[in-house]
C-alpha cells in the first residue's frame, strides 16, 4: 500500500472573527483507508471538508489532496472529489433522506450510461 497520504492537513484553522470554526486540525488519510469523520454538531467537520475543497479559506495551516495544495489547486482538487452538502435539498417538500436517495439513484444511472459509452 502506498504510504503517501491522499488527504493531509497541517495545523488547519478557521476563525470567523473571534469565533473558532476549527483549530489546528492535523490528519492524514492514506489510499485504501476507510476514514470516518465523526463529531457533534459544531465540531468543525463541515468546515474542515470545505477548507480541504477550497470552498472556504483557512485562517492558517494547509491541506493537500492527491498531492495538490487545496488553496493553489482548488479547481484541480474538486475535479477529483465529490462533495454533497448536507443542506442540499433538490425538492423542498421531500424529506432529507429521500433527496439523498434521488441523488444516489441519478448518480448510479449516470455511471451506468458513462461506463457503457467508454
Amino acid at each position: 500500500m502506498n504510504s503517501e497520504p491522499v488527504i493531509r492537513t497541517h495545523d488547519l484553522s478557521v476563525y470567523y472573527g473571534t469565533h473558532r470554526g476549527i483549530k489546528d486540525v492535523n490528519l492524514s488519510v492514506r489510499k485504501g483507508e476507510i476514514f470516518g469523520f465523526l463529531g457533534p454538531n459544531g465540531a468543525g467537520k463541515t468546515t474542515t471538508q470545505r477548507v480541504i475543497l477550497d470552498i472556504i479559506h483557512p485562517t492558517k495551516g494547509s491541506a493537500t489532496v492527491f498531492g495538490l495544495d487545496s488553496r493553489k489547486d482548488g479547481v484541480a482538487v474538486r475535479k477529483h472529489v465529490s462533495y454533497l452538502p448536507g443542506e442540499l435539498s433538490l425538492y423542498p417538500s421531500m424529506v432529507h433522506h429521500n433527496n439523498e436517495y434521488l441523488v444516489a439513484y441519478k448518480l448510479y444511472i449516470f455511471s451506468l450510461k458513462y461506463s457503457r459509452s467508454r
